[in-house]
């Protein structure tokens, strides 16, 4: 497994697992793949079945690298410190690795404000957003103490989302991609990734993850399907090179296929 090192030092796998729909024998079965980079959310409802898979599996808590993220209206009400905890408790966990604010809205200041206490007490390994962009960052920026290490964000080869990318990593922050397929998957039918997929012989997924992590980007397939699992992790036994790197960022089309943070002001 290829690790990122974030700012303050602490080592992430370049790829982990998405579990949004997921329960707990699904992420039971990631986990049996190999996953250790675990990603939820309490908006997700399943961080409890993440505890129990995790639990189950008989692996060292220190094994693995745990992601969670705190929900708006649980920043709007001025609730993170309960609503960390509550995530915790459900996680059946004494920290977290990696603890987001899921969105960007009003009240991101204050949260982060509970979030870096939450950082300097121990209970959280590093700290970061999702969803931001440079206007959310030029206000967190105002009042932070400690600086987001991570900004997890759509990116895929139909929306490199560059011009923000290159700004998070001048920042000093990773950047992690959801929904690396695209959402819907069509994307791996794109010619240009099934030729490239052809030349390597592996799948049109596998060449997409390896863009992505040859890009510097962390990134989370979601599956639970335990042929797709495996497939998703064999993904370290080759490499793309420049020409194959150049026509799969000839794909992009500079539009985001869900929800734009950018028409959110905070």
């Amino acid at each position: 497994m290829i690790h990122a090192v974030l700012y303050n030092g602490l080592e992430v796998p370049m790829l982990g697992i998405g579990t949004y729909s997921l329960g707990e024998e699904q992420i039971g079965n990631a986990i049996q793949c190999g996953y250790r980079l675990i990603d939820t959310a309490a908006q997700y409802e399943n961080e409890d079945a993440v505890g129990t898979a995790i639990r189950k599996s008989g692996i060292s808590r220190n094994d693995f690298c745990i992601s969670t993220k705190l929900w708006i209206d649980d920043m709007k009400s001025n609730n993170t410190r309960n609503a960390f905890f509550e995530s915790l408790k459900r996680l059946k966990l004494d920290y977290v690795d990696i603890y987001l604010i899921h969105w960007p809205a009003a009240g991101i200041c204050e949260a982060w404000h509970e979030i870096e206490k939450l950082y300097n007490e121990g209970y959280i390994k590093a700290i970061g957003v999702s969803n931001f962009h440079k206007k959310h960052f030029d206000k967190l920026f105002k009042s932070c103490i400690i600086k987001p290490m991570v900004n997890q964000v759509e990116l895929h080869p139909r929306f490199h989302n560059r011009e923000l990318t290159d700004y998070c990593k001048e920042k000093g922050m990773a950047v992690e991609a959801w929904s690396p397929f695209g959402g819907t998957g069509r994307l791996l039918n794109n010619d240009i990734l099934q030729q490239i997929a052809f030349k390597h012989q592996k799948t049109a997924a596998q060449i997409t993850l390896r863009w992505h992590m040859q890009k510097g980007i962390i990134t989370f397939p979601r599956s639970g399907n335990m042929d797709r699992l495996k497939s998703n992790m064999d993904v370290f036994n080759f490499e793309l090179d420049e020409k194959d790197m150049g026509l799969i960022d000839s794909i992009d089309t500079h539009k985001c296929l869900g929800a734009d943070p950018e028409l959110i002001d905070v």
